[in-house]
């Protein structure tokens, strides 16, 4: 993929009330509200220890992340969508936490999802987008398999999952 395709991250999406923003260091403390709001189940299913204080998660993320994303519903911040292992042109995988309870099996996931997805197929940003799901996460596995995501490897403790993009 060429160079300046990479800068076709686009960082404000938008459909149906659901909005994603791209994160970035100006706006850590939306990041940081959200996070210190994250209950401990959230942040042990994205691979965070709970203790941590919510400055140094966000300073993580700069770090680990290709970018994220702060989805939010109706303009208030309620959860976090992150894309790692990035190789543009090819492939990438996605992480997704909502992190206020009362906003999860509500349509917010899914919506963002397709909102992102139509926005990498748009922009041409990789072929295949891939998920980890811990075996032991049966809400996330159905979410993601509802979510046109397809089992396609199995290690001792997850899933990987992945969706095709459509070519354009």
């Amino acid at each position: 993929m060429p160079v300046f395709r990479t800068m076709k991250i686009p960082k404000r999406l938008e459909d149906a009330g659901i909005g994603l923003e791209l994160n970035n260091l100006w706006n850590w403390p939306l990041s940081y509200r959200l996070l210190k709001e994250a209950d401990r189940t959230c942040l042990e299913r994205l691979g965070l220890d709970p203790e941590i204080p919510p400055f140094r998660i966000f300073l993580c993320s700069l770090y680990l992340f290709s970018w994220v994303y702060i989805i939010k519903k109706e303009n208030e911040p309620v959860g976090l969508l992150g894309v790692y292992q990035w190789e543009p042109g090819i492939q990438l995988f996605l992480t997704l936490a909502l992190v206020k309870e009362i906003s999860r099996h509500r349509g917010i996931g899914s919506k963002a999802i397709e909102i992102l997805m139509g926005s990498i197929e748009e922009r041409g940003i990789c072929r295949q987008v891939l998920v980890e799901v811990k075996k032991d996460n049966h809400s996330g596995l159905g979410f993601w398999e509802k979510n046109n995501f397809r089992l396609c490897h199995e290690t001792g403790s997850t899933y990987l999952l992945m969706r095709k993009v459509l070519e354009k």
